[in-house]
């Protein structure tokens, strides 16, 4: 009966190691599955990267251009004599800061302009004379 108790004891050890293999490959099974689901996410989240950092240096040379194109305008403005005004005064002040602009005088100015383009002879076919094209844009 000694025998017997052993081979009971023995047949339930085997058993609970079986039982135990069988979660831990149950659980393996489990975390490789996970693994290749965080690999395959990892994958999509570096491919959007990539995409991101793509979409970076195409805005960062596009604001670069942009930079440029603004600078170069500033040193053209800078280069650029004042504008003339018919009083001789320039647009800026002493310290070569904006002045305010008095708004009569730019109306002023505008009808003075349109009746200039409405005094510009005609050419003989009906059209305009040239070099006043500007003049049509007065007339409505």
């Amino acid at each position: 009966m000694n025998d017997t108790n052993e081979l009971s004891r023995l047949e339930h050890n085997i058993d609970q190691l079986l039982a135990g293999y069988r979660e831990l490959r149950a659980k393996h099974d489990r975390v490789q599955q996970e693994l290749s689901e965080l690999r395959s996410e990892n994958q999509q989240l570096k491919d959007s990267l990539t995409g991101i950092d793509d979409d970076r240096s195409e805005i960062q040379s596009r604001i670069g251009a942009l930079i440029e194109r603004i600078e170069s305008w500033e040193q053209e403005i800078q280069q650029t004599p004042d504008v003339y005004e018919p009083d001789g005064h320039s647009d800026t002040g002493s310290a070569g800061e904006p002045k305010e602009v008095d708004d009569s005088k730019v109306f002023v100015q505008s009808d003075e302009a349109e009746r200039y383009a409405t005094q510009t002879p005609e050419s003989e076919d009906g059209g305009e004379a040239s070099g006043s094209v500007q003049g049509s844009l007065f007339r409505a």
